[in-house]
């Protein structure tokens, strides 16, 4: 009855741990985000131009999901606790974390919301959602094919700005503007892109399956 009892009252605070740490990222998102409309709104006093930011820019659509998926989880874990979800949203925020990073490791400091946005998006979600499913996913539930769904993420993200940008002339970085690159470099770093994230994806997959199917980790705090 005592080792029934433990192991309930063990397995309540993981619930409740589970729940806080799913609406703090929710909570770093948003705060990201916000901070990202204000910078996009201050430099061109424009809300229009602001809200757009937020899904033609990577980080931000990025963002987006890690807040819409972590919400469900606090909101409805019977629906949005899943494996490929979190290890999906895990691939995408890490990668935009070291290659921001990367880019960023030789530019000038920032300061403000811009310093606010690029820690939050750039900085916490990257560290925190990875050890959310380190924490409390189940592992060996990936599949190889989990991989192929996240590596269709950025790939539509690509075409979508590559479409908008042949349309109103604008793009939003430079490796895909066609007018500068053209068709067979902007086609060469889309496929090499995706190609990017499915051999992370992969990787998450093969270590999942080291895990195995253990019992997820629980943070001793």
């Amino acid at each position: 009855m005592t080792k029934t009892y433990e192991s309930a009252a063990t397995q309540g605070f993981a619930a409740r741990f589970r729940l806080y740490l799913a609406l703090g990222i929710a909570c770093v998102a948003i705060a990201g985000l916000f901070a990202n409309y204000i910078v996009a709104y201050e430099r061109e006093n424009s809300h229009l131009y602001a809200a757009w930011t937020m899904i033609y820019y990577f980080t931000n659509t990025t963002g987006t999901l890690v807040l819409i998926i972590f919400a469900g989880i606090a909101l409805a874990p019977n629906t949005w606790l899943r494996s490929w979800l979190v290890a999906g949203a895990s691939v995408a925020v890490l990668l935009v974390g070291v290659v921001q990073y990367s880019f960023r490791a030789s530019g000038p400091p920032l300061y403000g919301f811009e310093f606010t946005q690029d820690f939050l998006l750039h900085g916490v979600l990257p560290v925190a959602v990875p050890i959310f499913w380190l924490s409390f996913i189940t592992k060996g539930n990936l599949k190889f094919w989990h991989a192929l769904i996240w590596a269709a993420y950025p790939l539509i993200y690509i075409i979508f700005i590559l479409i908008h940008g042949a349309t109103i002339g604008i793009y939003p970085y430079i490796f895909v503007d066609v007018s500068q690159q053209g068709t067979i470099s902007v086609v060469k770093t889309a496929v090499s892109i995706t190609a990017i994230f499915m051999t992370a994806g992969f990787l998450l997959v093969g270590f999942d399956r080291l895990l195995g199917k253990r019992r997820p980790i629980v943070l001793p705090f």
